[in-house]
């Protein structure tokens, strides 16, 4: 909690700041990376077993089952997009 805050403070000091400029090309291509791998790692699983499904739908059942399948088979990784 103590690092959230204080990292919040850092933030609004440096943008209350008048040499802070908010929209320079760097800070857009952090936000735009930062976006696009939070993203990805947070919907690549679904995606993974909604193909499975769709795929064999005579082995996966529904989506608790498809997990549950995927992880006693290919562990925890297979469900990562950098595999």
């Amino acid at each position: 909690m103590f690092l959230d805050f204080s990292v919040f403070v850092l933030l609004d000091l440096k943008a209350s700041s008048p040499h802070f400029d908010v929209s320079t090309p760097t800070i857009h291509l952090v936000s735009g990376v930062a976006a696009g791998f939070l993203s990805t790692t947070l919907t690549h699983p679904f995606d993974m077993l909604k193909t499975r499904m769709q795929l064999k739908p005579a082995e996966y059942k529904n989506v608790v089952q498809a997990a549950r399948k995927v992880l006693l088979v290919m562990y925890l990784l297979s469900f990562h997009p950098w595999k």
